[in-house]
């Protein structure tokens, strides 16, 4: 399994968006996960806040 995680700020609106998506080995979308927060703080912050949202959505799949 790989998890991709981005964050993102967009300082006209002062709001940042974060994003996951879990792949497969053969590269397979099997989940997805986006957040939007009304405000922004500064990116490395904004990218550990990502971070631990993938961390949390994780743990939270069943496995077989």
């Amino acid at each position: 399994m790989m998890v991709n995680v981005d964050a993102a700020l967009f300082a006209k609106s002062e709001r940042m968006g974060i994003g996951l998506v879990i792949r497969d080995h053969n590269c397979d979308s099997l989940a997805a996960s986006r957040q939007v927060y009304n405000r922004t703080i500064d990116l490395e912050l904004e990218e550990t806040i990502a971070l631990r949202h993938a961390v949390h959505f994780v743990s939270k799949i069943p496995y077989n």
